[in-house]
């Protein structure tokens, strides 16, 4: 399968400082990203087979999948730090990825809707506040519903494409 996935950096990281969100923060160091672990917890759960991942280069994406050795190629190089604007690039690097699973909050996925792709999405949930219905519960979930997408014989038939 061809799965793109990526890591908003910045999410969850107003909650830190007692901020709303997460919005036109500058992350002071990379290790103080929230989004990080979760992405983590979510990559440490998966069984993804023979998947390949399409990811940006660095913390939003090649760094992760190194710790964890699985198989990727990257589309993007995103700035650093990372902005709303490397999340539309990344997204519109993608060709026809079965699905796509990204750490973030309502802002990233307002990025995400922003693009007007049909992809289908898998959101895992590392935002202050997080309203956006394309969430899962949490990390442990979002991996239970990509180990079954991914062993899915059928899965073509449950994308919204």
């Amino acid at each position: 399968m061809k799965i793109g996935f990526f890591v908003n950096p910045l999410a969850g990281y107003g909650g830190e400082i007692n901020n709303k969100g997460s919005d036109n923060l500058k992350l002071e160091s990379i290790e103080k990203s929230y989004s990080l672990g979760v992405a983590r917890k979510f990559l440490s759960k998966i069984i993804p087979g023979d998947s390949l991942f399409y990811v940006p280069y660095g913390y939003m994406g090649s760094y992760l999948l190194d710790e964890f050795s699985y198989k990727y190629e990257i589309t993007y190089y995103p700035e650093y730090p990372s902005s709303s604007q490397d999340t539309v690039n990344f997204i519109k690097s993608l060709v026809n990825p079965d699905f796509v699973c990204f750490v973030g909050g309502d802002g990233t996925a307002r990025d995400i809707v922003s693009c007007g792709t049909g992809f289908l999405f898998i959101g895992i949930p590392a935002g202050v506040k997080m309203y956006s219905s394309v969430f899962s519960i949490n990390a442990e979930h979002a991996a239970s519903l990509f180990n079954s997408l991914v062993s899915s014989k059928t899965m073509k038939q449950h994308t919204l494409r």
